[in-house]
């Protein structure tokens, strides 16, 4: 179970019930490097119960970035002036925060030919390569 936090309020999310962490042992296991965020966990918890490293916020782009590795990370966050887009994203949760960042928002962390994955349909139709 991961707390979580939405405003002043504090609300739990059994993972069990969850594949974001199957998704991420799966790719993990193609030798991808995988970097985590998620608004809403416990980074700490998250940690303890999963082994994961979660980034705390989003990766700012570098205004010369060009280009590294993959979709979601067991690194460290990576610095601004050495972040470049990802070559794939997938959005595993549904949280307000990443839609409000819309399609323009989360392909400006992708490269131009990046895959973007939208696991919980929350990007308009045809602004992602793939949806369940």
């Amino acid at each position: 179970m991961w707390r979580v936090r939405r405003d002043d309020e504090v609300a739990y999310i059994y993972l069990r019930n969850t594949k974001v962490v199957d998704i991420i042992t799966a790719l993990r296991g193609y030798h991808t490097q995988v970097d985590v965020h998620d608004p809403w966990v416990d980074i700490e918890e998250a940690r303890h119960e999963y082994g994961l490293h979660c980034l705390p916020t989003l990766p700012q782009l570098a205004a010369t970035a060009t280009c590294t590795t993959a979709a979601a990370s067991a690194a460290a966050a990576p610095e601004a002036e050495s972040f470049a887009p990802y070559d794939a994203v997938i959005l595993a949760v549904g949280h307000h925060q990443f839609t409000a960042l819309g399609p323009a928002g989360i392909k400006a962390l992708a490269r131009p030919n990046a895959v973007i994955y939208d696991v919980k349909s929350i990007l308009p139709l045809g602004t992602a390569d793939g949806r369940l």
